[in-house]
């Protein structure tokens, strides 16, 4: 494999987005005409699929609140590209999984911070955790696994016990991703101190993996070089950490 084919390229599909989270823009106001057209995106991704290039990652925004996703994705495979992720809020997915994966989508990446539907709703915005639980459900039904990420903030570090629990009713299906705090945002700049109030940082979340048991590193096979992965013994798993 030459090194282009193993560049992915990350694409915004939209700013737009239908959640209001605490840690990024909850005040969000989209700015129109911020996104590129379809024709343009399309343009975009066939001279990378030329130049060798077979993967590409979709985000937001919320990349499936932009009307023609599907038509991006089927597009996207019929220029080349073999593989396509996509990291979403999972509030819509669980109605445009099957039509994605059959557009050429194979593999997903969801933002779950909390199980419990106040706190969920207090974060996002939103009251659409069942939604989101179905969502994930569904993509491991469609691509046999699929993997969350979870902001883990001082003030919320007590999900990260739920979370294990959670990845582990899937039985094996499912690879939960624990990331740091970042300072962006609407939130910080209203509040200069919450980053720190809020952060936690990840050797803590490491510190709580082992109390469940023995880690032992596994490859990392993704796309972020700096994320690391561990399975606990006994358990089936996967468990990342991203600085």
């Amino acid at each position: 494999m030459s090194a282009r084919e193993n560049y992915s390229l990350r694409i915004s599909a939209t700013n737009a987005c239908n959640f209001k989270c605490v840690y990024c823009s909850p005040d969000r106001k989209d700015s129109p005409g911020g996104n590129l057209s379809t024709p343009e995106l399309l343009e975009i991704i066939g001279i990378g699929a030329q130049l060798g290039l077979k993967y590409v990652s979709w985000t937001g925004g919320e990349p499936t609140v932009r009307n023609d996703i599907v038509d991006l994705v089927r597009g996207a495979k019929e220029l080349g590209i073999e593989e396509q992720s996509m990291t979403t809020n999972g509030l819509r997915f669980s109605k445009l999984g099957g039509a994605l994966k059959d557009a050429g989508l194979t593999k997903v990446n969801f933002s779950l911070d909390t199980l419990n539907k106040d706190e969920f709703k207090a974060t996002c915005g939103v009251d659409g955790l069942d939604r989101v639980l179905d969502s994930i459900q569904l993509a491991t039904d469609l691509f046999g696994k699929a993997k969350f990420n979870a902001v883990v903030a001082r003030s919320a570090v007590h999900n990260v016990e739920p979370l294990i629990d959670f990845t582990e009713s899937f039985d094996g299906k499912l690879t939960c991703r624990f990331l740091e705090l970042v300072p962006c945002g609407q939130s910080y700049d209203k509040d200069p101190n919450l980053f720190d109030r809020e952060f936690v940082p990840i050797y803590e979340v490491l510190f709580q993996l082992a109390q469940r048991g023995k880690l032992t590193p596994v490859a990392n096979t993704g796309k972020v070089p700096s994320s690391f992965y561990f399975n606990i013994e006994g358990m089936k798993g996967i468990y990342g950490l991203n600085p």
